[in-house]
Formats: structure tokens, sequence, C-alpha cells
């Protein structure tokens, strides 16, 4: 990611300071390449704790991504099956809030991460507790056109439909994209069907 820093910055930047009239608590802030959680209040922190931290080679991005997943399934309170046989129509069990879950990438992982163990573990959980489509969103917003980076994204955005996923929680797009879809892709059909300009070109190849 490191050829990118300066475009990661500038999404980055957009991102906090949409998102920040919405949220009350504040966006938290993860690096793939360590275990901390940061919550900055200001766009300007949030520049700040990118700057920080250089670039490194390719992150245990799988191992991150479960942890962040896993704590967020924590949020869920036991479901009460014989209640919902009784009233298969009743409101979803208390949990968690809606999740919006940004992540910045060039795709480049290990090899073998695919990712599809915890998509499938949180969708099932999610459909469990009767929550909708579309109340967690994983928006992966790509930067560069590395030609692995680009299929493994391709590949998780179409994650769903290979494998009959009753919800879809994952959209991707380019950082040189709607700033709209980057922003409400994985939550809002809409934006998820707007397909990005350069999604028929596998061709080139960057770091």
């Amino acid at each position: 990611m490191g050829p990118h820093r300066k475009k990661v910055e500038e999404v980055l930047e957009l991102l906090a300071t949409l998102t920040q009239p919405y949220d009350p608590d504040g966006l938290d802030l993860y690096f793939s390449t360590e275990s901390t959680k940061l919550r900055p209040n200001t766009p300007e922190k949030f520049l700040k704790y990118l700057r920080e931290r250089p670039a490194r080679g390719r992150p245990d991005f799988r191992q991150r991504f479960a942890k962040i997943i896993e704590d967020y399934q924590s949020r869920f309170g036991k479901s009460n099956s014989w209640a919902r046989l009784r009233h298969p129509n009743s409101t979803p069990s208390k949990g968690p809030r809606p999740l919006s879950l940004y992540v910045l990438t060039n795709g480049v992982w290990d090899p073998k991460c695919t990712l599809i163990t915890e998509v499938k573990s949180l969708v099932a959980l999610l459909q469990e507790h009767k929550y909708p489509n579309k109340y967690v969103g994983i928006q992966f917003i790509r930067f560069g056109n590395d030609r692995e980076g680009k299929k493994r994204l391709k590949t998780l955005d179409a994650l769903n439909a290979k494998l009959n996923l009753p919800l879809d929680v994952i959209d991707t797009t380019s950082a040189d994209g709607n700033v709209w879809k980057m922003l409400l892709g994985a939550v809002n059909d809409w934006y998820d069907n707007d397909g990005d300009p350069d999604d028929d070109d596998d061709d080139s190849e960057d770091d």
C-alpha cells in the first residue's frame, strides 16, 4: 500500500468527515499490522495515526479481519430458539448496532486468505438473530490495479452468490470510483449494484 499512501489519506479523511455527523461514538480505526483499536474523534487525528505508521509488506489480513468480526459477534445476545419457535414473526433479539466496516486495501494479502469462514459465520449469526439484509456492510475500497488484488476482491464481492448465502454483506469498489458507492455500497442495494468502470479491465497491473 506504500505507493498509494497519498490516495489512502484522501479517502480516509473523506470517509471520516462524511461519517462523523452520523456516529455519536465516532469511528474505530484498525490497522492490519497491529492489534490496537484506535478511536480518533476528528479527521485530522485519523490522518495523524495513519502517518505514524509506515507501510509494511503483506499483512496477515485474515487474522485481523477475523478478530474484528469476532468482537462484533460477541455483542449479540443469546437467541431464544424456543421463543422464536412459538413466535416466528418476533423481532430480532437484542444485539449490536448496525455495522459498516470500511477496508482500505490493495487486495494483496497472503495467497491462502479467503475470508470465507468469517463471512459465512457472520451471515449465519445475522440470520439466526433475524437481522435484515444490509444490517452489516463490509466495504472493500481497492487501491491500485494489482491483478491478484483485483481478482481476490471481485471474488469476495460475488461470495454471496457463489455460496448461496441468504444475506449480502460485502461490496467492493475502486478508490478512484464513486464516493457514495464507497460510503454506501455495502449497505444500499442501489449503490451495491453500481459497478466500477474498470471492472472488466484485468490486464493492468501495478504495485
